[in-house]
């Protein structure tokens, strides 16, 4: 842990720019965390911590932080802002239940317009790294955002989208068990 001597935003700064490696930025930011100076001081260096995860694809640790930054959000809007960029974050890291949990925390602190809108970007984001995933070649992956949309409320056809796929890649990795019970299963 690295000692913090600054105590305002513009010491910090100045400190931050002075550093040339992201991982010594990581290091100083979460020691001066620590340190809880004041609101202000904790949503830039957690601001500045989400950047440099991302940057590195470190997105798991990326995700938390966006989430822990939520709650020092000031308005709804930015708590809501945050909890989707850890959901995507979460997705980028494979981690579906973490990422609907931030789904979830972006929904409660939402009016109603936005519920809607949460919930469509719940939706494009599991087809989204479903597909990416697929497409790369990490099935396993692949398959953990598709069987997370059949669970949830899809048009009929994207169910059936869903389906095809699922059984598509559940042939692929032998996963013959599984193709048939998906089979089975009726499209609500």
């Amino acid at each position: 842990m690295i000692n913090v001597k600054e105590r305002n935003l513009e010491e910090i700064q100045e400190k931050l720019r002075n550093i040339k490696t992201n991982l010594n930025k990581v290091e100083y930011l979460e020691s001066a965390l620590k340190k809880n100076i004041s609101l202000e001081i904790n949503r830039y260096i957690l601001k500045n911590l989400c950047q440099i995860y991302e940057e590195e694809k470190l997105y798991g640790a990326a995700a938390k932080c966006y989430s822990q930054k939520a709650r020092f959000e000031h308005t709804f809007k930015e708590k809501i802002e945050s909890f989707l960029r850890s959901a995507e974050n979460f997705c980028k890291a494979v981690e579906i239940e973490n990422a609907e949990q931030m789904f979830l925390c972006a929904y409660r602190e939402a009016n109603e317009n936005e519920k809607k809108e949460i919930l469509k970007k719940r939706k494009e984001k599991y087809f989204f790294y479903g597909e990416f995933f697929e497409k790369i070649g990490k099935n396993s992956s692949a398959i953990k955002f598709y069987e997370k949309l059949f669970s949830i409320k899809l048009e009929e056809n994207e169910k059936i989208k869903v389906k095809e796929k699922l059984k598509e890649i559940y042939k692929k990795l032998g996963k013959l068990k599984e193709m048939r019970e998906i089979e089975r299963k009726n499209i609500d």
